[in-house]
């Protein structure tokens, strides 16, 4: 297991990301770090814009299942 500064997200090691508040859902921070608009952020995850904008402004929360797939996937992609 690597210990080196690196934060564990439900088994998804994200190095690149340690600014990021993993304890909540954050998905503002994590689309900021890809440089995206909303628009571009939910077509690249297939997610309405009206639903990202939701999770960013707190009025629902976006499940944690589904962030850790976002980030999971962002860097396989080296998206981050």
């Amino acid at each position: 297991m690597n210990t080196n500064n690196t934060n564990t997200l439900s088994g998804v090691y994200a190095t690149s990301l340690s600014d990021v508040d993993f304890n909540k859902s954050n998905v503002k921070e994590l689309r900021k770090k890809t440089g995206m608009t909303q628009q571009a952020f939910g077509d690249y995850f297939g997610i309405p814009k009206r639903t990202i904008q939701d999770w960013e402004y707190e009025r629902r929360q976006c499940n944690d299942y589904i962030f850790n797939l976002m980030v999971y996937k962002l860097q396989k992609e080296k998206m981050i």
